[in-house]
């Protein structure tokens, strides 16, 4: 029985580098230097790659499974992986001219991690799969999973107006 449990943002965004991927010595920052804006979104391309993948085995159960105890087992994976992004993410060295827009994301996504870990903690007490569908199915999770889509347009905003050969692809 496939099911749409609810638009989570599987990817915060989806990045593709246009010319390749990774940045060089040349983009890389010293210890305790601030990123250029070229290595600033390599490594955010690094970190929604991550996401992705530990996101892609959780989604594939949560919309294929029948089975209330995968259903909980795969949907108890999603609070850490969006934890760690938001960890890593804010970790990175960040130039000014992506500080606004960071923030914004960092802004969006925690209330949505917190929403998505209480959210979590109900869905990992129910017994059936509607009753699990029901709770993962929140009308706030939605809300702030699209409120944090939506962060996803400034920084592309900020590569564009700053010559960086990068495409994001922005959640419409």
């Amino acid at each position: 029985m496939k099911r749409l449990l609810v638009a989570l943002p599987i990817v915060v965004f989806t990045l593709f580098a246009a010319g390749g991927c990774g940045g060089g010595d040349d983009d890389a920052a010293e210890e305790g230097e601030t990123l250029t804006l070229q290595a600033y979104f390599d490594q955010v391309d690094g970190l929604v790659d991550a996401y992705v993948a530990d996101n892609d085995a959780s989604f594939s159960v949560l919309n294929d499974s029948d089975d209330v105890d995968e259903l909980k087992t795969a949907f108890a994976l999603l609070p850490g992986d969006l934890s760690d992004f938001l960890t890593a993410l804010d970790e990175l060295a960040t130039p000014a001219e992506a500080e606004a827009a960071e923030a914004d994301v960092m802004s969006a996504g925690e209330p949505f991690l917190a929403e998505l870990e209480e959210v979590n903690e109900a869905a990992q007490a129910t017994e059936s799969v509607d009753a699990f569908v029901e709770t993962a199915s929140s009308a706030e999770l939605q809300e702030l999973s699209d409120a944090f889509n939506a962060t996803c347009a400034p920084l592309q905003q900020v590569a564009s107006d700053n010559g960086v050969e990068i495409e994001l692809d922005c959640p419409q």
